[in-house]
């Protein structure tokens, strides 16, 4: 199947129907739900529907049936598969709708610059960080694309859903400070400009999975800005790695950060310590990434450093226990006595030696027990002040230490997330500016005016005040880490 006829073709697998190729159209001409069952009839090797011969999809019948004989024929065949099938793809359209936010931005305020500017000027001056972007694009186009080739959908699915995760979670989530910047500064521009790249991309590389929601999106971010774009998503290549455009480095370090941040998060939670608490220290052993990924793991987990070190001993107990599915065949006699056994040994060295590659041998009635790295489960016990996470040859190590300049900033912290909700609850745009005002305990007002700058640039306020709220103010009562407050917000 040629490249640039892959999404029009896998959309509309189907010989001698008559579907019209724009999607608006089709839909006015067979009704939405119609269109939805077609496209859940493209499973491969179905009997009577679709079958593969020599690489390539065969119909036997039109693809294009009503729901009523999907349920009465279709599911009588293959009921669970497209069952699965389908709630896969529910799945993965509602993560696609979390980038509704990017994409809104980026057709609302990056429109406002093409206006005047072209997309290859805007483009070309911002061209190193739209490369950048593309760097775990392109492994999830080249992917995806293989997985097309071999009829695999599911697998196919599933790295997009990944990657749109990652891009809404990281880079959307992470860059809402940019995209809320005044005018079009040169970050703001980079901002969207490289969010705009990756999205007119995965538009084409969703549009075989959900239609409309990949027209949708096409139309509101391309056509809008480029009248000469084709009429419709269905009608535009299908995306083509670049394999230069890869590089292992980043995606390895970056995945890292996301282990990271991930077990620093499981650390918070064991400790009952909220994100917006921050804390003086995270220690990281058996990972290694350079100083950008390190600030950006500093500000995921809200701690002011993050050190790496080599032996994470000194802040980690092990408790070892025996593997009884492995061990029962060969050494279920001593399985009774093991336990205590293991306890007797360095966790930490008996770790380190798995580590390596190497194995623990234990001795027990006069035999010699040969353990291998899956033969004992190892769990990190933390120590006084210290909470520990363990995912391989990776440990994290929180400091859960609070001093008093800690503990008032995440007094002002908690204003910022109960004032972020309070303007949704207000129903206020995510650009609004607003104005603030304070009452409450002593100690929490300290900690607002303290950190004053930091509250106002994290909500959009142009100011905050310590009086009583005006007329036409929404305000709430709040507990602010035990500390109650009066807040109010109103738009500016």
């Amino acid at each position: 199947m040629p490249t640039e006829k892959k999404a029009f073709d896998f959309w509309y697998a189907v010989h001698n129907t008559q579907i019209v190729h724009v999607p608006s159209r089709a839909l006015e001409t067979f009704g939405e739900t119609r269109i939805h069952y077609y496209h859940l009839a493209e499973l491969p090797d179905v009997p009577g529907k679709v079958r593969v011969r020599e690489g390539r999809l065969e119909a036997h019948k039109p693809l294009l049936i009503t729901p009523e004989a999907y349920v009465q024929e279709e599911l009588s065949g293959f009921g669970e598969q497209a069952r699965q099938y389908l709630d896969f793809l529910k799945q993965h359209q509602d993560s696609i709708r979390i980038l509704q936010y990017g994409y809104r931005l980026s057709q609302e305020s990056f429109s406002e610059q093409v206006v005047t500017d072209s997309l290859d000027a805007v483009a070309e001056r911002v061209e190193g960080e739209v490369k950048r972007s593309e760097d775990p694009f392109a492994a999830v186009i080249k992917g995806v694309d293989e997985d097309l080739s071999a009829y695999r959908i599911t697998e196919s699915t599933r790295k997009i859903s990944d990657f749109v995760d990652e891009l809404s979670n990281w880079y959307v989530r992470l860059g809402r400070e940019r995209f809320w910047g005044k005018g079009m500064a040169a970050d703001k521009e980079a901002a969207f400009m490289t969010l705009y790249t990756v999205l007119e991309k995965l538009t084409r590389l969703i549009a075989p999975y959900m239609p409309f929601m990949a027209e949708e999106i096409y139309q509101n971010i391309v056509r809008s800005v480029s009248p000469d774009a084709p009429e419709s998503v269905h009608l535009c290549d299908f995306p083509v790695c670049d394999d230069a455009m890869i590089d292992a480095d980043v995606e390895r370090q970056m995945a890292a950060v996301e282990t990271v941040v991930q077990l620093g998060r499981s650390c918070r939670q064991l400790s009952n310590m909220k994100v917006r608490q921050p804390l003086n220290m995270l220690y990281v052993s058996g990972a290694d990434f350079g100083e950008a990924y390190k600030n950006l793991v500093e500000d995921e987990l809200n701690v002011k450093n993050v050190n790496f070190i080599d032996d994470a001993g000194e802040f980690v107990n092990y408790d070892l226990k025996p593997n009884f599915l492995t061990l029962k065949k060969n050494y279920g006699r001593f399985l009774g006595k093991m336990r205590g056994e293991l306890q007797k040994l360095d966790g930490a060295q008996v770790v380190a030696a798995f580590d390596r590659g190497e194995t623990v041998t234990l001795t027990m009635d006069g035999t010699d027990i040969i353990l291998n790295k899956e033969d004992v489960l190892v769990e990190a016990v933390k120590k006084e002040g210290f909470t520990s996470q363990v995912d391989g040859k990776l440990t994290v190590v929180l400091d859960t230490t609070l001093t008093p300049a800690l503990i008032q900033e995440g007094y002002a912290r908690e204003v910022i997330s109960k004032l972020q909700n309070m303007r949704k609850d207000a129903g206020f745009d995510v650009t609004d500016r607003i104005t603030v005002t304070a009452q409450g305990d002593e100690e929490a007002l300290n900690a607002v005016k303290a950190y004053q700058d930091m509250i106002e640039k994290g909500v959009l306020a142009v100011a905050v005040s310590y009086e009583a709220a005006s007329e036409g103010a929404f305000a709430q009562e709040c507990d602010i880490n035990g500390k109650p407050m009066t807040l109010s917000v109103k738009k500016a």
